[in-house]
């Protein structure tokens, strides 16, 4: 009997143990949401309250210092609730998600990140995400990623027109997939928000040429310009002539239109060359296979 009820002695002081850094945590969530009141009255109303680049920032510098057997992927989950009920506190924030008909996916894992509390907007059509922002009803919207022969895509709308201002701000998931419910589990997050660097991004560019151009071709011009393609995401006819082509191409790095890269990409394509427009950057998602992986291996060894 002395064996067992050691046991059941330790087992309850372990437990006392539980419920008391349940009571830190709880008191640190407390102090954060503070100083997160006392950041907002020291900026104003006027401030920007939405900082994708600062999150981005604030959940690798986490994983990088995360250890032990707890997955990184509920790490992740845990500081999306903090970090988007945090942000709703301080503004409005409401995410137009297109979700046409049953397809759930897009929803699902826009949900995932950005937690149970902030409004989601189910929005039937491409085109009706971008005209929720604009107007005024979303804050953000949740776009499927491009598809290169795809019917009717939404990404030359943010080159012209009144949704020209919105651009694509993130990538999502921003770490693994959770669980969901269709196979549509890739999208870009686009806003008026302008984007800033993190350290580790991917930009996207617009490519409007007078003809159509192989990707070897393409590949050779950025690869002389010192521009690393991370992918092709479409192309579709240009506004003008037959011929006319433009590309939706993704770069390695945060590069500004009228950066040196780019510029360099447009004297090398030259005549070829009708417009080059930054439509977006975001930060790139985090690997967190790679990082639990590694967290195993380094505990065995």
């Amino acid at each position: 009997c002395e064996p067992l009820a050691k046991s059941m002695s330790d087992l309850s002081d372990l437990r006392v143990k539980i419920d008391q850094i349940d009571d830190q945590i709880q008191d640190l969530i407390i102090e954060r949401t503070a100083i997160v009141e006392h950041v907002r009255t020291a900026k104003g109303d006027d401030h920007i309250y939405m900082r994708p680049a600062r999150e981005a920032a604030i959940l690798r510098r986490l994983v990088a210092r995360h250890k032990g057997r707890f997955p990184t992927n509920s790490l992740i989950r845990i500081w999306r609730e903090i970090i988007s009920t945090l942000t709703l506190m301080q503004g409005p924030l409401s995410i137009a998600v297109y979700a046409p008909g049953n397809q759930t996916g897009l929803w699902d894992v826009a949900r995932d990140h950005y937690g149970v509390q902030v409004p989601l907007l189910p929005v039937p059509t491409k085109t009706g995400v971008l005209r929720a922002i604009t107007e005024g009803s979303a804050n953000v919207g949740v776009l499927p990623l491009p598809e290169a022969e795809e019917e009717g895509p939404w990404w030359p709308n943010l080159v012209s027109g009144d949704t020209a201002g919105i651009k694509v701000i993130g990538m999502l998931p921003f770490h693994d997939a959770g669980n969901t419910r269709s196979e549509t589990r890739l999208g870009m997050v686009v806003s008026k928000l302008a984007p800033e660097a993190t350290g580790d991004d991917r930009t996207l560019i617009a490519l409007h040429l007078t003809e159509g151009m192989s990707r070897d071709r393409l590949n050779q011009v950025f690869a002389k310009s010192k521009a690393e393609v991370t992918a092709f995401l479409g192309q579709v006819p240009g506004l003008g002539s037959d011929d006319e082509r433009l590309h939706l191409i993704e770069l390695a790095g945060f590069l500004e239109t009228d950066g040196p890269t780019l510029k360099k990409v447009q004297r090398e394509l030259g005549e070829f060359c009708l417009s080059l427009d930054t439509i977006g950057a975001y930060a790139t998602p985090v690997s967190v296979a790679m990082t639990d992986a590694a967290t195993t291996e380094a505990a065995i060894s």
